[in-house]
């Protein structure tokens, strides 16, 4: 709801949709993260990915300070987690995998296939990048089928492809990773 309410003074249109967005994507992400003693910051997360991607959905647009904020509570998620478990590995490689695909959607950004705001939500997908291997194939894998399923629907409804948004296609990716990491 925070998340919702600092995008609000610029997309008054998309605050209902986030709000329920960020409700229906904390919820998930509870239940996904529920295994990690974090699991609240984990749902932090998921409201913030909620707002994200309704916003980039309706005005193709990735509020900085809500992707910034969902980073900061993603890294703060893991470093509870390795505190609480003592598994600081799991930091490293979430550190390392998260860098990796940012890394490969900042080469996206600069040949201008990605928007860099796409760039800042792959940074905010850090709570599922424990999974190491998985996350970065599920990353890497799951937003290409969502977008590519989105074009077929698009062409199929309206007879054109046009400009489709990533942010909702990299939060369906964060919540299939996050859901496949080890309990």
């Amino acid at each position: 709801v925070v998340a919702a309410v600092l995008t609000w003074h610029r997309s008054r249109r998309a605050l209902p949709w986030a709000v329920l967005a960020a409700a229906a994507l904390a919820g998930l992400a509870a239940i996904a993260g529920s295994h990690s003693e974090a699991w609240w910051t984990v749902a932090l997360a998921g409201a913030g990915l909620g707002v994200v991607a309704v916003v980039d959905a309706l005005e193709r647009r990735v509020p900085t300070a809500v992707a910034y904020g969902t980073t900061v509570l993603s890294g703060v998620s893991l470093l509870v987690a390795a505190a609480g478990s003592g598994h600081w590995g799991d930091l490293g490689v979430a550190t390392a995998a998260t860098g990796f695909i940012v890394l490969v959607y900042g080469a996206l950004w600069f040949v201008r296939a990605l928007g860099l705001g796409d760039v800042r939500l792959a940074g905010a997908t850090l709570s599922a990048g424990s999974g190491g291997l998985a996350y970065v194939s599920t990353m890497l894998f799951v937003p290409a089928v969502a977008l590519g399923v989105a074009a077929l629907v698009q062409l199929v409804v309206r007879r054109r492809i046009t400009a489709l948004p990533m942010g909702p296609a990299l939060v369906a990716g964060w919540l299939v990773a996050l859901g496949s990491l080890p309990r």
